[in-house]
């Protein structure tokens, strides 16, 4: 067998693997929730609040991350009535969820599912414990935007 005849198979077989592997579905999520100023106008809740508890509620959801209750104490609420559990995913695959820890404070943005909250990973949940000032810096953002917005109302 010829040098060329074994490059022409060996791309073949790469592309051919490719193909296999790449028909699987995309379970990674691809989302952005905008700046503050969107995600304050898009969330149905946005509080802070310190995870007391994470309760794995023993069912998974459509993409296979596991059902999770998260409660939380210390809850400032910044737009709409306060909350203290969100019903979400110990993500994996999906948008939903986060990797919430207990004893850390989180800023939060949550849309309703139902008569339930629930959040997305991709910019609807920002740790204090993960960039201090990127944290400090949105919550400050927020305060402003609904300053703003009760100016604007009176």
């Amino acid at each position: 067998m010829n040098r060329s005849t074994r490059t022409r198979r060996s791309l073949l077989s790469a592309l051919a693997l490719t193909l296999i592997l790449g028909v699987q579905p995309a379970l990674a999520c691809s989302c952005h929730m905008g700046e503050a100023a969107q995600k304050l106008e898009n969330s149905a809740r946005v509080f802070l609040g310190t995870v007391i508890r994470v309760e794995h509620l023993g069912t998974r959801n459509e993409v296979g991350d596991e059902n999770i209750a998260v409660y939380f104490d210390d809850v400032e609420p910044l737009k709409g009535a306060k909350i203290e559990i969100l019903h979400t995913a110990d993500n994996q695959a999906g948008c939903t969820g986060y990797w919430f820890k207990t004893d850390q404070r989180y800023l939060i943005y949550a849309f309703a599912r139902g008569a339930q909250f629930d959040t997305m990973w991709c910019g609807g949940v920002i740790p204090q414990s993960g960039n201090v000032e990127a944290f400090d810096s949105e919550v400050a953002e927020l305060g402003e935007l609904l300053a703003r917005e009760r100016t604007s109302e009176k």
